[in-house]
């Protein structure tokens, strides 16, 4: 599933999970037993949970928002703890205290491309 992807659906141990993005960031929830609802059903309910989320990220994506909810939650499950604590801490040091009302519009590449350049992230 991708980001732009309404939702999708997975049946697993008698469930329909529903699965989407809401801000940047996977989102899942069990919708109901599958001997209950039909896929059809459980899709058209991931796609109104997709909508409301797209409602509420609707609007412009801050820098501060962008770096907490893709940055951080992309890197934290790679860093050790005293990793993320020196990167977390220069990340907002350098990055986030200058840009975090700055409206995002880049792309993850450029801005990954950005970030080893300065040498936050690894090259």
């Amino acid at each position: 599933m991708r980001r732009h992807s309404i939702g999708g659906v997975r049946k697993q141990n008698g469930r329909w999970y529903g699965l989407w993005y809401e801000g940047g960031v996977k989102k899942s929830r069990v919708l109901g037993l599958s001997s209950e609802k039909t896929k059809g059903e459980t899709r058209e309910a991931v796609a109104r949970l997709a909508a409301g989320a797209k409602q509420k990220t609707a609007g412009v994506l801050k820098f501060g928002q962008f770096v907490e909810t893709t940055y951080y939650g992309y890197y934290r499950s790679k860093w050790k703890s005293a990793t993320e604590e020196t990167n977390v801490n220069r990340v907002n040091a350098h990055l986030v205290t200058v840009f975090a009302d700055t409206a995002v519009q880049i792309s993850l590449n450029r801005f990954q491309r950005s970030l080893k350049r300065l040498g936050i992230a690894r090259p």
